[in-house]
């Protein structure tokens, strides 16, 4: 687990870590509580306490017979696991490669919960980052089949998102840095839940790059009355264009 120096703050809704304990997250938002949680020991215990409900409730449901057909695939789809996870294993550790380098790159790798690793192998800045605007940058993740997108968002130190709303929810998860709103401060691990009924404006703090994961459901709307006039266009391209400053 990435242990954070500083006291969490924002967290996910009891009703978010219930979901994710019971698997029925979406992979998006899956990833984002999993990334709080490297950080945050508070979430991490009540994540141990679902865990421990779950099994207790399992075991009080009565057993039902299991057809021997359902039976060969769940078995049949065991063995294959077992067989990549030893592929995988036959391949140099990540952590044996991290170990050659250099201070800066184990520094990088610091910020970067496991649950990531699949994404970012290396670190934050061997990412091909798109810039949306002088400040912001952009590389996606993941898309899911509902639209919903995840990808990580780089605001240099100092720097400005335009002020925007949501047509659809957007969690996002402070990885490196921090960021401030209108409703408050953010560091690094904080869990932050917005929906359409939000707008805001974040700044990154002038210490260092701010990055974040970030996933939406919908297109961001901008507010103000010039950057309004872009909303069409972008709708029609990449939702988290909506971001830029």
């Amino acid at each position: 687990m990435i242990s954070s120096s500083v006291n969490i703050m924002h967290h996910p809704s009891d009703q978010q870590l219930i979901e994710y304990a019971a698997g029925s997250l979406p992979l998006s938002r899956a990833l984002c509580v999993s990334a709080h949680l490297e950080h945050c020991p508070h979430c991490q215990q009540n994540y141990q306490r679902l865990q421990a409900l779950g099994g207790i409730q399992m075991q009080s449901m009565a057993d039902k017979p299991v057809s021997t057909s359902l039976k060969d695939k769940v078995l049949a789809a065991i063995k294959t696991d077992a067989a990549n996870d030893h592929s995988d294993n036959c391949k140099p550790a990540l952590a044996a490669s991290a170990s050659v380098l250099p201070p800066s790159s184990h520094r990088a790798q610091s910020n970067i919960p496991h649950c990531l690793k699949k994404f970012v192998p290396d670190n934050f800045a061997s990412l091909n980052w798109r810039k949306i605007s002088p400040t912001v940058s952009l590389t996606e993740l993941t898309t899911e089949g509902n639209g919903a997108k995840a990808a990580l968002v780089r605001v240099k130190a100092g720097g400005q998102m335009s002020h925007h709303s949501h047509t659809g929810d957007e969690i996002t998860v402070v990885l490196q840095g921090s960021f401030s709103d209108e409703e408050g401060f953010y560091r690094q691990g904080d869990f932050v839940f917005r929906d359409s009924a939000h707008k805001h404006k974040p700044i990154a703090t002038n210490d260092q790059d701010c990055i974040c994961l970030i996933v939406l459901d919908g297109p961001i709307q901008f507010t103000g009355f010039f950057s309004r006039l872009l909303n069409p266009f972008l709708r029609l391209s990449h939702p988290f264009q909506a971001g830029a400053a």
